[in-house]
């Protein structure tokens, strides 16, 4: 369980047989949600890639609250886009506006990434878990 586990925040890698979970904050870009977003799912694996390779640190588990990176090794998912979209896009397509379009862009982007993420049940050998999200 994670309540055991001890945080580490330190670029340092972390010795072998102590059970830690790293949290990593990504800057926010200012603008649109869209580019924000954009930014932040590249920012996440650039932060990675930079934590195994550069920092020496290895992890067991890749977690991810909802539609973030491409290798989770499992994801929680509080609200299936594709079907959110469906239901909305009606009111997108009928009231066009600025607002809307930018919408329609986000929420055609997730629903990619959605199908890309959740298409192959395997990734690197291991099983992909969608797990219900907590309450």
């Amino acid at each position: 369980m994670l309540s055991t586990l001890k945080i580490c925040r330190t670029w340092s890698a972390i010795p072998p047989g102590n059970r830690h979970y790293r949290l990593a904050q990504v800057s926010r870009l200012p603008g649109p949600h869209l580019f924000g977003y954009l930014w932040w799912f590249l920012a996440n694996h650039l932060q990675r890639w930079w934590d195994e390779k550069v920092s020496g640190l290895k992890f067991d588990l890749l977690y991810s609250p909802g539609i973030n990176t491409l290798d989770a090794d499992a994801i929680s998912i509080h609200v299936i886009f594709n079907e959110f979209y469906q239901r909305v896009r009606p009111r997108l397509v009928r009231n066009r506006n600025l607002t809307n379009v930018h919408r329609q862009l986000y929420y055609n982007l997730i629903c990619l990434l959605e199908k890309l993420i959740t298409a192959s049940e395997t990734r690197s050998q291991r099983s992909l878990r969608i797990l219900p999200p907590a309450c």
